[in-house]
């Protein structure tokens, strides 16, 4: 192991020499990828520009600026910085020794082993060791390490020393803030046969499969494409969910068979784009409550949603009031930004991409490279962000509006073609879809406002389809959000009555080509959404009355409806799937805002697959 730190354990009048190494292998835990330009494998540089001039900035022009109100900064210089740095000491000095379980889990950050440096530490080094096993506690102690200092805990473990680089409790929130945590009661009898079941199931930590097998087969295909051969799928993985009935349900059943009951059989997932993913699914099933949202969140209208490899899922929202106040800073998390990200269970994971300002952003999606994509409606852009959350490039002027090869107005969705190309709904105010190249150049653009073969109004949504076709949301709403992006600057043409335009999924080639209107579902009504997922088609409509809406899954390959959610209490604002087929969708309620809308409902809504 490589040294990746030298200094001393430090305790009334004892001083221990050590060194640390990593006790995480953290070059091969994951597998990093560049971005090329498929001609020729050069590197892909991202852009640093100014938002208000678009002026490309060398790193000496670039500053750092704390946000302490509305678009209000104070500028902190490196000298500022400087300031605060301490001088490393390389000495860990131990405060205090405290009983082991009073360390709450929360607090462990970082672990490293910590061996004795030379021979005349090894005894001194030993001793301690051996104390801290024989007294069950744990040394809390400083250190200050690359100009901060962290808070450690010292223990002993395997016959050495573990040094642990630990949070400051200040920073840890309390599982109190966790909500419904008081409506989670047991009867005893639940609790018993609940208890028989962890019993059943009890066994070794060794004796349970801990590998990263996606890691591994990843490792597997890049190292046959460097042979040249040819990719093989890999299979996945089954595991096991357990589902806990109260034994009301169970009256006469001996225990070993209600165990038996209570572990409910094996659950396969599949991977995107598989076409068996959907095949045995025939019906879904609602989970309450979800996501649970945190309780210093301030939360109002949920437009955009998203699903990444990884089952990660993005989140973004605007403020009630956009339209009438037009603010630059739309709602925040305390002072962090629109999107937030949550796992399939819909515990928050935090907020993404906190330096970018929407205006009111629409949708949300993670393109086949990884990268976030979001369109802003009324900031007149779509844009691009990195898996880390930095911008790659932003189309369109920001608040700036127009019909132009450089201006949008109210883009509301993007869809992605194979070869790295895209398409842009634009939209709203503009009845037309834009090309551009990988890169976000322009290349064309099609339709026009009216309601006949191939004309536009209201463009919601677009999404590529298995057959290489896009189908578009065309609401064709005339009356819909009349205004361009505030009250009283109003598009005079978006006033004026259309015979005949009734809402409908539309389909163009990925030329630009009409083909004609999508079949499967011919009379939408309200076509707000279309997403695809393997070889399914999710569409929401609202059919011929307007309210809540119903969602249509259609087989892409037979153009039959295979599945349909009634009455889905949401408006299908926006669908997204995760790796396991489960649906989610933004219904633009305003669940914690303010706004009277007539139709109460949550913002954000989780479908899960279940088998008949």
């Amino acid at each position: 192991m490589r040294t990746v730190w030298k200094g001393h354990i430090r305790f009334s009048m004892v001083t221990i020499p050590i060194q640390l190494y990593n006790a995480v292998d953290s070059s091969g835990s994951s597998i990093r990828f560049n971005q090329l330009h498929r001609e020729d494998n050069g590197r892909i540089g991202y852009d640093k520009k100014c938002k208000s001039c678009g002026e490309a900035l060398s790193n000496k022009e670039i500053v750092k600026g704390y946000e302490y109100g509305p678009d209000e900064y104070v500028i902190v210089e490196d000298d500022d910085f400087r300031k605060l740095k301490l001088k490393s000491t390389k000495v860990i000095e131990i405060e205090g020794f405290v009983e082991a379980d009073e360390i709450h889990q929360t607090l462990y950050d970082t672990p490293y082993f910590a061996g004795p440096d030379g021979d005349v530490a090894v005894k001194v080094y030993g001793l301690l060791s051996e104390a801290l096993r024989a007294s069950g506690k744990m040394g809390v102690g400083k250190v200050v390490m690359r100009d901060r200092e962290d808070m450690v805990m010292i223990g002993h473990d395997s016959g050495g020393l573990m040094i642990y680089k630990v949070r400051y409790p200040q920073f840890i929130r309390k599982m109190g803030d966790v909500p419904n945590l008081d409506q989670t009661e047991v009867s005893a009898d639940e609790l018993k046969l609940a208890q028989s079941l962890v019993d059943s199931m009890s066994t070794t930590l060794d004796e349970i499969e801990l590998k990263d097998t996606y890691h591994e087969a990843a490792k597997e295909m890049i190292q046959a494409k460097i042979d040249g051969k040819e990719v093989v799928t890999v299979k996945n993985r089954s595991w096991r969910t357990l589902t806990l009935l109260p034994t009301a349900f169970l009256p006469t059943v001996p225990l070993p068979r209600a165990l038996l009951l209570l572990a409910i059989g094996l659950v396969c997932t599949a991977s995107p784009g598989t076409a068996a993913v959907l095949q045995e699914q025939t019906s879904y099933r609602l989970i309450d409550d979800w996501p649970h949202y945190p309780s210093d969140m301030v939360f109002e209208m949920g437009t955009g949603i998203a699903a990444d490899a990884n089952g990660i899922i993005y989140t973004i929202s605007r403020d009630v009031d956009h339209w009438a106040a037009h603010p630059l800073a739309m709602t925040r998390y305390r002072g962090s930004g629109t999107i937030a990200r949550w796992d399939r269970q819909g515990r928050f994971l935090g907020t993404f991409a906190d330096a970018q300002e929407f205006i009111g952003p629409h949708s949300i999606y993670v393109d086949p490279n990884g990268f976030i994509w979001v369109a802003d409606r009324e900031g007149h852009q779509i844009v691009k962000l990195t898996p880390e959350g930095e911008e790659v490039f932003s189309l369109g002027e920001y608040g700036g509006f127009g019909n132009d090869e450089g201006h949008f107005n109210g883009p509301t969705g993007v869809a992605f073609l194979p070869d790295g190309r895209f398409v842009v709904a634009d939209g709203y105010w503009n009845s037309r879809l834009v090309w551009f190249d990988e890169d976000g150049n322009y290349l064309k653009e099609v339709g026009e406002l009216g309601s006949g073969p191939g004309q536009l109004a209201a463009v919601h949504s677009v999404a590529l389809a298995p057959d290489g076709n896009l189908i578009v949301g065309n609401v064709c709403g005339t009356a819909l959000h009349p205004y361009v992006t505030v009250p009283g600057q109003i598009a005079p043409e978006r006033l004026q009555t259309m015979p005949n335009c009734r809402g409908r999924f539309d389909v163009f080639t990925a030329e630009g080509e009409y083909v004609g209107i999508y079949e499967p579902v011919p009379e939408p009504g309200l076509p707000l959404s279309v997403a695809v997922y393997g070889d399914r088609v999710y569409l929401g409509v609202t059919g011929t009355a307007r309210g809540r809406q119903d969602l249509v899954i259609v087989d892409a390959n037979t153009g039959e409806v295979v599945d349909r959610i009634s009455s889905a209490n949401v408006y299908v604002h926006q669908m997204a799937m995760d790796p396991n087929g489960d649906i989610y969708v933004a219904s633009v309620y305003p669940e914690h805002g303010g706004e009277e809308r007539g139709i109460e409902g949550p913002s954000f809504v989780r479908w899960v697959r279940s088998r008949r």
